[in-house]
């Protein structure tokens, strides 16, 4: 799996938790199309999270909320994790803006 898709599968994973999560802000936030969405919803499944579609509110949400704790990083903590992450995966070509952004060094 890319590590492009992986980030999208954690974003997707993280808006879900919100409960405000309708397919088309999914795909807007995730920059990918609406099918690939549900394909992602697919694979979280199949991962054993239980994800049901509320047809009143016509949004996704995650069954048990508590899989994933929202995170309380601070800046220096959450670089700290990037960092970690890209020298494990053999990447050292990235940087963060001051934003959070993150991209590749010129």
């Amino acid at each position: 799996m890319s590590d492009e898709k992986t980030f999208r599968l954690l974003k997707l994973l993280a808006m879900l938790q919100t409960g405000r999560a309708n397919v088309k802000s999914l795909s807007t936030e995730c920059n990918v199309h609406p099918r690939t969405v549900l394909r992602y919803i697919g694979i979280l499944k199949r991962c054993g999270f239980v994800i049901n579609f509320d047809k009143e509110q016509k949004r996704y949400v995650i069954v048990n909320s508590a899989v994933l704790p929202e995170l309380q990083l601070t800046v220096d903590e959450a670089l700290a994790v990037i960092t970690l992450c890209f020298e494990i995966g053999g990447c050292q070509t990235h940087s963060v803006s001051p934003s959070g952004e993150i991209g590749d060094q010129t």
